[in-house]
């Protein structure tokens, strides 16, 4: 079986994105607690243990990043309220399209 060209991948990963509601602009320039980094093409994608988005950064730019909501809902500000209700992920991985 033959790979993917680079333009297939590209369109399938567009494709994806589309289906993706970024919903805003990171207002700090990193992701506390970060858990996983995983760079594909021209982003980097942070995942946190104690927020319910997906942060994405630019490769190739300073440009400020994006959320990708993960989870519904609103994560309290106490810590002990937090920690209790917190998704808690430890790991984020790159899964090729098939």
């Amino acid at each position: 079986m033959t790979p993917p060209s680079r333009d297939a991948r590209h369109g399938r990963r567009r494709q994806q994105e589309k289906r993706w509601k970024i919903e805003g602009l990171c207002t700090e320039s990193y992701r506390s607690a970060a858990s996983g980094l995983v760079c594909h093409e021209a982003a980097m994608y942070v995942i946190t243990d104690d927020d319910l988005h997906l942060g994405v950064f630019p490769v190739r730019s300073s440009g400020p990043g994006g959320l990708i909501g993960l989870f519904d809902g609103v994560l309290p500000q106490s810590h002990d309220e937090r920690k209790e209700q917190k998704p808690d992920l430890e790991a984020l991985t790159l899964i090729p399209p098939q």
